[in-house]
């Protein structure tokens, strides 16, 4: 089972805690409860399904969820227990029905990345956490994490409870990080259409450049590849070209900059998106959007409904 909440609000931390038992223990809590495993073995079971856990697994269990926990051969374990609260409700569904909505996700964000689509309005920032999670290679970065948290939460500054909260943040994202790994055999969930690295590394390039003047060479550079594995990159992914790719933006926000600055004139536009020569701005944006940028200007500004 996978089960999702939203962090776009931080989670409430109630109590941290740690215990080392070799005893049976069976409740529900009225609280959700992300356990980390410092030393040690035990054995969890939820809704009849038995875990064994192991030192630097993590395990967690949405609230009012029955569990019950065992030792294995007697021995001790020492655990580290966060009560929390989310800001939304728990949702929990098959590891299939995670698969195809993180998939969907995914794509929305790669679609974003790509210059294709804006990510919705009210994006959320999502935690999918499977019951039992293994986590061996961020074993010491999750000791240190619920070291931080244990002792924030013991103090009564005025910025401890905010520090808790951000710790056990870092917490969760390991463990979506580790799930969706859990979800895919190739570590990953798989998409239908994947962002290839070098193409995605480009892209951030250019839009933190924008309003630069940005050469293929730059590109290339940038991310340590040919001109000709730079332009297979955007042909195979955006059937279309480097430059051509890097125009489109530049007219695209020129767009905004019109509709959100009406006082600027065309030759501050230019400037302002890195065109050392207003004349070719003004032919590429009108080859671009079938009208110069003075038409576009005007006629955003007069727009007349009575025509509509």
């Amino acid at each position: 089972m996978i089960h999702k909440f939203d962090i776009g609000t931080l989670p409430k931390v109630e109590k941290v805690y740690k215990v080392t038992r070799r005893t049976v223990w069976q409740l529900s809590d009225p609280y959700n409860i992300l356990l980390l495993i410092l030393e040690g073995r035990c054995s969890i079971t939820v809704e009849n399904e038995e875990f064994t856990l192991s030192k630097g697994d993590l395990f967690f269990i949405p609230e009012n969820q029955n569990y019950l926990r065992q030792p294995i051969n007697n021995e001790m374990c020492t655990l580290l227990y966060i009560h929390f609260k989310a800001a939304t409700p728990i949702t929990s569904m098959s590891h299939d029905e995670a698969r195809e909505e993180i998939a969907v996700t995914k794509s929305a964000i790669n679609e974003n990345v790509l210059g294709e689509s804006s990510l919705p309005s009210k994006f959320h920032y999502n935690v999918y956490l499977a019951n039992r999670i293994e986590s061996a290679e961020f074993e010491e970065e999750l000791f240190s994490l619920g070291r931080k948290t244990a002792e924030s939460n013991m103090k009564n500054h005025l910025e401890s409870r905010l520090l808790t909260a951000l710790f056990l943040s870092q917490i969760l994202a390991i463990g979506t990080k580790l799930t969706l790994s859990q979800l895919s055999p190739g570590g990953s969930v798989n998409l239908d259409k994947a962002v290839p690295p070098n193409l995605k590394k480009a892209i951030m390039f250019i839009k933190q450049n924008l309003a630069q003047k940005i050469s293929l060479e730059d590109l290339c550079l940038y991310c340590s590849v040919t001109k000709q594995q730079m332009i297979r990159y955007f042909k195979t992914d955006l059937k279309t070209t480097p430059m051509q790719y890097i125009l489109q933006l530049k007219i695209d926000r020129a767009k905004e900059l019109f509709l959100s600055y009406p006082h600027l004139s065309v030759k501050e536009v230019a400037n302002e998106m890195g065109f050392e020569d207003a004349h070719y701005f003004s032919r590429a944006f009108a080859k671009i959007s079938g009208e110069s940028p003075g038409t576009f200007k005007s006629r955003v500004h007069h727009f007349n409904e009575k025509n509509q």
